[in-house]
């Protein structure tokens, strides 16, 4: 499972790296993508996987282990 992290997130990276999840800061080729909500700059036409989709997650208000706890599952919070 490869990761892509939005630059601008160094703390992420870091602590998802130290943990051992393969993590990048490029956006094709991703199973998933950590992304700031904030500032996304137009993240969601960018990131993409040729095989199949990928699992986009904003990080804004999460810390680690929730953002982790979305990693294991596979999937986001409830929207409502």
């Amino acid at each position: 499972m490869k990761i892509g992290i939005q630059e601008n997130l160094e703390e992420v990276y870091k602590a998802l790296k130290n943990k051992g999840y393969n993590v990048t800061n490029n956006k094709e080729s991703v199973d998933m993508y950590i992304y700031d909500g904030k500032d996304f700059g137009g993240v969601f036409n960018s990131v993409h996987n040729d095989d199949q989709g990928v699992l986009m997650i904003n990080c804004n208000n999460k810390n680690i282990s929730d953002i982790e706890f979305m990693i294991n599952q596979k999937k986001y919070s409830n929207l409502f």
